[in-house]
């Protein structure tokens, strides 16, 4: 007779370390357009094991999927999922004929209009200010005339994912308390030194762009793909650095993020390919005594577990011990 195993995510017991990881922790969840869908599916893995964040500090997309969470802690994948299940390209990057007018006025520093994002985004809030979300939470933005990344945990809370979002010459800027803010991705994609700077201890980086060349086939991508070097080399540099000072848990990528951060075709594969190769790096993780270092990394790629059809099939086809 067959021997049917069921399929779980980790539990605390079952992921040797993460009771170790220092408080605050923090939640670092890094930009990448569509690709952000992919954080649902870490959240959820982290979800499981009960690993619960101190602060969620996010740039760009991930400062929208970590004010949701920071929002809601409890249930967020599920509420992430239904949300990202109604996200189209035209609601991010309009482009229709009165879009495409548009584009051509004089004096014009950007092709898209945020109006339909901005109008998405209100209506899946709560709060209007950011010191109102029940956990701490930082949007990192780019001070256009500094180019200087800026952290915002107050104010209102659609201006700041907006700014952080606003990638140069695609999205308009957003002003803020009389600054003129970008994009946080220009200068802190995965805003690690920021959450140090918050405080963090220990930290899990959610990031969705890792080391993988975007694709190059349109002017969107070309346009983004000098952004796309400068974060590699803030990635080198800055991800160092923080885990010098305290754990950096750095979880893998899925397979399917080797997609273009403008499609948004692919957002349900992205969620449901990130849970188990997300399971199968935080099976794997010991983190000894809370010692400052990097565990994981971009183009870290465990094999996630077999499903219970590949466990069926393995187990049917070996004679049971009584068999035998």
């Amino acid at each position: 007779m067959a021997v049917h195993r069921q399929q779980h995510g980790p539990t605390l017991r079952h992921v040797i370390g993460l009771e170790n990881l220092p408080r605050p922790l923090a939640y670092v969840m890094g930009g990448g357009g569509s690709l952000g869908a992919a954080q649902v599916g870490m959240l959820k893995a982290l979800d499981e094991v009960g690993l619960r964040p101190d602060v969620i500090v996010g740039t760009s997309v991930g400062a929208g999927n970590g004010a949701l969470t920071a929002e809601q802690v409890a249930g967020a994948p599920a509420r992430l999922r239904e949300i990202w299940a109604l996200v189209y390209r035209d609601i991010v990057f309009p482009h229709g004929a009165r879009q495409q007018v548009k584009m051509l006025e004089p004096g014009r520093t950007h092709l898209f209009d945020n109006s339909g994002l901005r109008r998405f985004a209100e209506s899946h809030f709560f709060h209007d200010r950011i010191e109102e979300l029940p956990l701490r939470f930082a949007a990192v933005a780019t001070d256009i005339d500094t180019a200087e990344p800026v952290v915002l945990t107050e104010g209102p809370l659609i201006d700041a994912l907006l700014a952080s979002a606003a990638i140069p010459a695609v999205l308009p800027a957003i002003e803020v308390d009389g600054r003129r803010l970008c994009d946080g991705g220009v200068v802190a994609n995965v805003p690690v030194l920021q959450a140090l700077e918050l405080g963090a201890k220990s930290m899990v980086v959610l990031d969705v762009k890792g080391a993988v060349p975007p694709a190059w086939g349109s002017y969107l991508e070309v346009l983004t793909y000098t952004l796309y070097m400068s974060q590699n080399r803030q990635r080198g540099s800055e991800i160092p650095l923080a885990a010098a000072q305290v754990p950096v848990v750095y979880l893998p990528l899925p397979r399917v993020a080797r997609k273009n951060m403008f499609d948004f075709s692919q957002t349900t594969a992205l969620m449901d390919d990130a849970y188990p190769v997300s399971v199968a790096f935080l099976q794997s993780l010991e983190i000894p005594d809370g010692q400052p270092a990097l565990y994981g990394g971009p183009g870290n790629w465990p094999e996630p577990p077999p499903s219970a059809d590949a466990e069926e099939k393995d187990t049917s086809a070996q004679p049971d011990d009584e068999e035998a």
